[in-house]
């Protein structure tokens, strides 16, 4: 999602939820209508947002457009056997809700009221790949029964996102 005018796409209906072109448009008002159409079309072509609802309006169809939520893991097997531009589309929706949900969060009232709940890590280290596996299962190990565990104080969704890769020169 190189093209600036797509990723601000991707920020608006992240932080807005669901809009028709018309309330996306407004918010992009610098944004041609041509170009908006375009970039829309191009957005649902590589499934980052989907159309939720249609309706007749003015003698054409309104478009309500959302966000392709991506609440699923790509596992390693999937990974091995899925094409190229599946892999691809997985990891730029993955991105595109990352952003989406970082912006939203970071322009709202919970961050406005408390900074301190917004974290970001990024680590490197020798592994074997037995080790790279079990450190990733671990973490995703840890997150499933933490949404088990009750702690008997209150809760808030938290989001986690986790990309495990080698480095472009280990491959």
């Amino acid at each position: 999602m190189a093209n600036p005018i797509s990723f601000r796409i991707i920020s608006v209906l992240g932080t807005h939820g669901k809009l028709t072109t018309e309330q996306i448009g407004e918010e992009l008002s610098d944004v041609p209508v041509s170009t908006l159409y375009r970039h829309l079309s191009r957005l649902r072509a590589v499934d980052l947002i989907n159309v939720v609802e249609e309706r007749q309006a003015r003698g054409t169809v309104e478009r309500t457009y959302a966000v392709v939520p991506s609440n699923s893991r790509l596992q390693p097997q999937e990974v091995q056997t899925a094409p190229i531009a599946h892999v691809r589309a997985a990891f730029r929706n993955f991105i595109a809700n990352l952003t989406a949900n970082v912006l939203s969060y970071v322009d709202g009232r919970a961050f406005a009221k408390d900074r301190t709940q917004l974290r970001s890590f990024q680590a490197a280290a020798e592994l074997t790949d037995e080790e790279y596996a079990n450190v990733s299962q671990t973490i995703v190990d840890e997150i499933v029964a933490a949404k088990t565990r009750s702690t008997g104080g209150p809760t808030k969704r938290r989001l986690f996102y986790i990309i495990a890769l080698p480095e472009a020169s280990a491959q």
